[in-house]
């Protein structure tokens, strides 16, 4: 008999305990969370209003691009105010805009192996020498072309020197190149 009641105390209470065991709801042992990683893109968005143009260097070459970078002394009080925006834009897109812009600004960017120097650009960049050469117009043709530019026969007085480049033959002048 004690058997029998073990028996029928075992069945009761494995019903009870499997009915609890369904019926209750089941929370995970551990929450998946699932996150998915941010678009890998390399477009750049750049949006400054007025700020000054080192800053806007340390910003877009330092902090955007990750480039390293050395800005040449001469250029510590350049509080010049840009404003830039750039969307969407590939790193290589940004790049050649920022040299461009700095260029407009004075500023060289100088490629140097494993960084990139900004330095001011020199004082007589873009007044280089170019002397004219004619290989298929004759000297006169040009002259007589060229005299309604310069009413008075020739090039104007240079400053700070009394003499008068051009309007006569070319061995009037020592430094006047000679055409053949």
């Amino acid at each position: 008999m004690k058997c029998l009641l073990n028996v029928l105390l075992l069945t009761i209470f494995s019903v009870y305990f499997v009915d609890v065991a369904v019926s209750a709801p089941r929370r995970p042992l551990r929450q998946e969370v699932v996150v998915s990683p941010p678009p890998v893109s390399d477009d750049v968005t750049v949006n400054f209003k007025e700020l000054p143009v080192l800053d806007l260097i340390r910003a877009v070459y330092g902090d955007i691009l990750k480039v390293n970078f050395s800005i040449d002394p001469a250029l510590a009080s350049r509080v010049d105010p840009v404003s830039v925006i750039l969307r969407d834009s590939s790193k290589k897109d940004v790049l050649a805009y920022m040299v461009s812009l700095l260029d407009g600004l004075g500023i060289l960017v100088e490629d140097r192996k494993h960084y990139l120097l900004f330095k001011p650009r020199s004082a007589n960049f873009g007044h280089d020498v170019f002397i004219y050469r004619p290989h298929y117009r004759t000297v006169s043709y040009l002259k007589e072309l060229l005299s309604g530019l310069f009413p008075g026969g020739g090039f104007p007085k240079q400053s700070g020197s009394g003499s008068v480049v051009g309007g006569g033959n070319s061995a009037s002048h020592p430094s006047a190149p000679m055409f053949s």
